[in-house]
């Protein structure tokens, strides 16, 4: 079974603490595949894939409307404004 970890962030700050965190969890697990949704493009080596958010709701609503588009069969999503 397939595992990784999903970020949802939006703005400036929740990205880069998405990328901290990030870094820091492959620092720990290297293999893992982290996938980052957000509102605008990024292009760090640390998430394998970065699926731009196109209807943003900024409530629970956005987490069932991304979590079906993980990559991963388990899932650990970290979801950050």
């Amino acid at each position: 079974m397939s595992k990784g970890v999903i970020y949802i962030a939006t703005g400036e700050k929740s990205i880069n603490e998405a990328l901290i965190s990030a870094s820091s969890l492959k620092d720990k697990i290297p293999d893992l595949p982290i996938t980052l949704f957000s509102i605008e493009e990024v292009n760090y080596q640390v998430f394998k894939k970065v699926i731009l958010i196109n209807n943003l709701q900024y409530g629970w609503i956005d987490k069932i409307e991304y979590i079906p588009q993980t990559p991963s069969e388990e899932t650990l999503l970290i979801y950050r404004y």
